[in-house]
Formats: C-alpha cells, structure tokens, sequence
C-alpha cells in the first residue's frame, strides 16, 4: 500500500517541468571562454532546458553562431530581441549597432548563408528592435541561427523560443489509482 502512495506521488511530480533558463554567453559556466562560436563550421549547442540564449558583441566579434537543438517540432514562433549589452547613458547621441540576422534548418555552409530575417538598426532614439520566425509545419525541432555584426560593440541579442511546457496528468489515470488504492484499502480491511 505504502508503495503505491510513493508510486503516486512520483507520478504527480514526474510530469510536471522544470523551469528553462537563459543561456547567457558571458556565463563561463555555461559557454566556455564567455564566448558564442564565431565559427560557422562549429556553431555553439543550445540544447534542452533552455527557452533563452543571450549573445553580445566583443570588440573583437564579428558574428555568433548557435543552433537550437531542442525546441519542439511543428510550426511556432520564434522571437529575437536586440537591444544595447549595457544601458545607453543620457549624453551617448551616437550610439549606433547593427548586423543581420539569419537562420536555417541545415548547419550553415558559409558566415552568410541561411534566409535573412533582415538588417537591424539600434540608435539613441531606438534602442531596441524585435523580430519573429514562424516556423513551417514540417519542422524537426533544430534551428541554426547566425547573428552577423555589422557596426557597434554594444548590442546583444534574445533568441526566445515557446515556453516550457507543463504536462497533465490524465484525469483517467489520476481515477485508476484513486481505485487502486480504494481497492488495496478495502482488501486491507478484510485480512
């Protein structure tokens, strides 16, 4: 009896999920070196357990390179945020950062190949410039992104993908082992 309880109660906590994190470039835990691959032969792995990456530009960075390994199959947006690494102070009039955004389905053959998403532009009157992919039906699960620099240092970009989900617990099977230990505390009575 003690053990269908115990069985229960694993059930109940075994379908439920834990919260996704961010998977931040300058998180040495995370990326090694603080750093996204600028290799597109070699992209960074963004695997399960995240609904967030982070990417920055270093001085010395002219693109980030990652693919998305877990996200769930079938069509669903996709939405990816720029905006400055570090706030743009008062009297900073000419700020300016930009680059392009591309992705794609098949690991990258070159830094410029995948379907561009377009050319962004972040100033002192616009400091942050948000975009979204639908991805198609057929969609297996894996997305290649490449985030190309074009000027500025100061700039960093979101990749948001659909939010973790949470799955229920079937009201059929919750009514099985509601008479499961029904059955079990009857038989009890009787020996």
């Amino acid at each position: 009896m003690r053990a269908l309880a115990i069985c229960v109660v694993l059930c109940v906590f075994s379908v439920t999920s834990a919260g996704a994190v961010t998977f931040n470039e300058a998180d040495p835990a995370l990326v090694p070196g603080g750093d996204f691959s600028n290799d597109f032969a070699n992209p960074t792995v963004i695997g399960p357990g995240f609904d967030s990456s982070t990417s920055a530009r270093g001085v010395n960075d002219p693109a980030d390179f990652f693919v998305f390994t877990a996200f769930p199959p079938g069509e669903q947006t996709i939405s990816f945020l720029f905006e400055p690494e570090t706030p743009v102070g008062p009297t900073e009039f000419g700020f300016n950062a930009g680059g392009e955004l591309l992705v794609g389905f098949e690991p990258f053959t070159g830094p410029f190949n995948g379907t561009s998403l377009g050319n962004f532009q972040l100033t002192f009157n616009s400091l942050s410039a948000e975009t979204e992919f639908l991805t198609p039906i057929d969609f297996e699960g894996t997305l290649f992104i490449a985030f190309n620099f074009t000027n500025g240092t100061n700039i960093s970009l979101s990749v948001q993908g659909p939010p973790a989900t949470i799955i229920p617990l079937p009201p059929g099977l919750l009514l099985l082992l509601m008479g499961l230990l029904g059955l079990g505390a009857i038989r009890r009575r009787r020996t």
